[in-house]
């Protein structure tokens, strides 16, 4: 019994050393004529010779990559569900995503940010024990957008993707020919202030930046594409705070080709947010938080049931 005390301490130790061994980097590289920074935590739990997934988080305009961090919390799902995460800058806080918006610096400048997002990618492989059939993507808003346009060009280098509050515009999806099926995951609240849920024209300042699509149609596309079976589930979430005024209910098709799925989980009353989070957004725009879904929990559960090519 006197050995007890002395094996916690070792314990403790062992247990302060794999927490300090976990890493935090503010990386940069070059790309197209600009250095491109992110944000990268490894966990604990990674060791050189054992390939492991990736996911590239990706921030909403007037964001960066450290504040999409923290807003997701997904550094500790990434401690222990043993996967590499890394957080994006875009320019100026925007992405050039396929909306267009005049007056952001990467609509301007013509940006290349799917170009910087497979430079990343193949950073990060170089650098890292990356399994390159789990690399995945999630974004919310912009970084919903620019979720899309990857899931259009990158089709062969990521598995799956959950655009969070973004919703596809028809001149990308008019130009999107992805080389294989894709897994995609939508996450959408019905009273969102950007997206709108219905889809329309999406204006901003009196400029009118073309049709953006519905929920209905943005989920057809991709059941289209993958050649989804009509078969689906449906239910409801559990309504785990019933004083947050809103309800969730999960739609997924599951017999698509390539052994991919798509999925939506609709956020009924939900606005223009990040489920389980408090929003920093002003209320006119973020509108009603649900918390009877935990969106980055969620996100991995489906992305890391995905694996490219199969």
């Amino acid at each position: 019994m006197r050995h007890i005390p002395y094996i916690l301490f070792v314990l403790c130790l062992l247990a302060f050393a794999a927490m300090a061994r976990a890493q935090n980097t503010d990386g940069a590289l070059q790309h197209d004529g600009q250095t491109r920074t992110f944000t990268l935590h490894v966990p604990a739990s990674y060791v050189a010779d054992t390939p492991v997934p990736l996911l590239i988080v990706l921030q909403r305009g007037a964001y960066s990559g450290q504040e999409m961090r923290a807003l997701t919390g997904f550094d500790a799902i990434a401690d222990r569900e043993g996967f590499i995460v890394v957080y994006p800058d875009g320019v100026d806080g925007s992405w050039n995503d396929g909306l267009g918006l005049e007056m952001l610096t990467t609509v301007q400048q013509n940006t290349d940010d799917v170009g910087f997002m497979a430079a990343l990618i193949d950073h990060l492989v170089q650098t890292y024990a990356i399994d390159a059939a789990r690399i995945y993507v999630t974004g919310f808003s912009s970084g919903g957008n620019l979720s899309y346009l990857l899931a259009c060009q990158l089709t062969d280098r990521i598995a799956a993707f959950v655009p969070v509050g973004s919703l596809m515009m028809q001149k990308v999806a008019d130009d999107c020919v992805p080389s294989q099926p894709i897994s995609m995951l939508l996450i959408q609240g019905t009273e969102d202030a950007v997206f709108a849920w219905g889809g329309g024209q999406f204006v901003v300042e009196d400029v009118d930046y073309g049709y953006q699509f519905s929920t209905a149609q943005t989920l057809d596309f991709w059941l289209t594409h993958n050649a989804c079976s009509s078969t689906r589930e449906f239910g409801a979430v559990p309504d785990v705070d019933p004083d947050d005024n809103t309800r969730v209910w999960h739609e997924a098709y599951t017999a698509c080709e390539g052994n991919t799925s798509v999925e939506l989980y609709a956020v009924i009353e939900g606005g223009h947010n990040w489920s389980g989070v408090a929003s920093d957004l002003s209320r006119d725009v973020g509108g009603t938080v649900s918390y009877d879904l935990n969106a980055s929990e969620v996100i991995w559960s489906f992305l890391s049931r995905q694996r490219l090519g199969e």
